[in-house]
C-alpha cells in the first residue's frame, strides 16, 4: 500500500445521495486494494482512503451542481492525486491520475456496508461431555463471495475441537465435563470483522473453570482471513517496541502489590485481535504466571508501535 499512503487525491463525479448520507466504496486502485468512505453534509463532502488494514488519511471537498471537487490529503496536508469519475448503481467509477505525470488509471469500486453477524448454534458430544458451540455466520452482504469465504472459513478452517485440545492439554480430571464455544465482536466495519473467541471448560464440582481465547480476523477488503502469521510479522516489525508497551499496561491495569502480570519475550504474547486502530491482545488464564493475573485485555495502537 506504499503508493496510496503517499498518494493523494481530487475527486470529479456525480454524488446522487441526501444529506448527511455516508457510503462506503471497495476494490482496487493501481492494483492495491482499499475502502473510500465519502460522507455528504449540505454542500460538503468529508471522507477517507483506508489501504487495507492501515492508518487511514483524509477527504475533504465540496459540491457543484452534480459535481464534486474532493481533495485527498497525505500527512504533509498537500493534495498529490485525484479521481475523475461517477458514481451511479452502487458503482463508483472512473479513472485515477496522480500528478506526477503517471499515466491515468481505470477503477471501479463497489458500494459496500457494514456486514450483519448471526449466531449459529451447535450442541454435539466431544470427549465424554457436552460442546456447546456459538459461532458467527455473515448474512445479506453485498458481495456473496465474501460472504461465502468468511462462512467457509468459519465452518471449516478453523479447527475448534483441536484447539480446545491445545488450550486445556495439561488439565487432567476424571469428571464430567462441558465445553462452550462463543463469540464477541470487537470490530465489524466494512474493512474488517474482528471476533474474539471464548473457549470455557468446566469440571463437574471443580471451583471454578478455566477460559482461553483465539481471534478470527478476516479482511473485507481482501476477502480472506489475516493469518497469525501476517500479525506475526507486523507485531515482530515494531523494532522491540511492543513488550515494553504490553508490561506497562499490564502494570497499570492488571498488577499489584502481591502480583506480578508481565510479559517476558514474544512466546508470552497471544495473536491478537486486529482492529482499525491497532491491536487488541487477550491473554489465557496462567499465560502471564498465577491465576490471580485472570486473562487480561491489552490494546496497543498501531501509532505506539511506529
Amino acid at each position: 500500500m506504499k503508493k496510496l499512503y503517499f498518494l493523494g487525491m481530487l475527486v470529479l463525479f456525480t454524488l446522487k445521495v441526501n444529506a448527511q448520507k455516508s457510503k462506503n466504496f471497495i476494490g482496487k486502485i493501481d492494483r492495491e486494494k482499499v475502502l473510500i468512505k465519502l460522507t455528504k453534509n449540505s454542500d460538503v463532502l468529508e471522507g477517507e482512503l483506508v489501504p487495507g488494514i492501515g492508518i487511514s488519511s483524509v477527504l475533504v471537498g465540496k459540491m457543484d451542481g452534480e459535481h464534486v471537487f474532493l481533495e485527498h490529503l497525505n500527512g504533509a496536508e498537500e493534495v498529490v492525486a485525484y479521481f475523475i469519475g461517477t458514481i451511479e448503481e452502487h458503482v463508483f467509477s472512473g479513472t485515477w491520475v496522480t500528478i506526477n505525470g503517471k499515466e491515468p488509471v481505470p477503477f471501479k469500486l463497489l458500494e459496500s456496508v457494514v456486514p450483519e453477524i448471526t449466531t449459529l448454534k451447535i450442541e454435539e458430544e466431544f470427549q465424554g461431555g457436552k460442546l456447546e458451540l456459538s459461532l458467527p455466520k455473515l448474512i445479506n452482504y453485498t458481495n456473496k463471495d465474501v460472504e461465502n469465504s468468511f462462512n467457509k472459513y468459519i465452518r471449516e478452517e478453523v479447527n475448534y475441537k483441536e484447539l480446545i485440545n491445545d488450550f486445556f492439554k495439561n488439565e487432567d480430571s476424571d469428571e464430567k465435563v462441558s465445553y462452550s464455544i462463543r463469540y464477541e465482536p470487537l470490530e465489524v466495519s466494512p474493512q474488517l470483522i474482528s471476533l474474539r473467541l471464548s473457549f470455557f471448560v468446566y469440571y463437574e464440582g471443580a471451583a471454578h473453570g478455566n477460559t482461553a481465547f483465539h481471534p478470527i480476523n478476516y479482511s473485507i477488503i481482501d476477502g480472506v482471513a489475516i493469518t497469525a502469521g501476517a500479525l506475526k510479522e507486523k507485531i515482530l516489525n515494531s523494532k522491540g517496541k511492543l513488550i515494553p508497551l504490553l508490561n506497562e499496561a499490564l502494570r497499570k491495569e492488571y498488577g499489584g502489590e502481591n502480583v506480578d502480570c508481565k510479559v517476558g519475550d514474544l512466546h508470552d504474547i497471544p495473536p491478537p485481535n486486529i482492529t482499525s486502530e491497532g491491536f487488541i491482545f487477550s491473554f489465557n488464564s496462567y499465560q502471564l504466571g498465577a491465576y490471580a493475573c485472570g486473562h487480561p485485555d491489552v490494546f496497543i495502537s498501531f501509532e505506539q508501535l511506529k
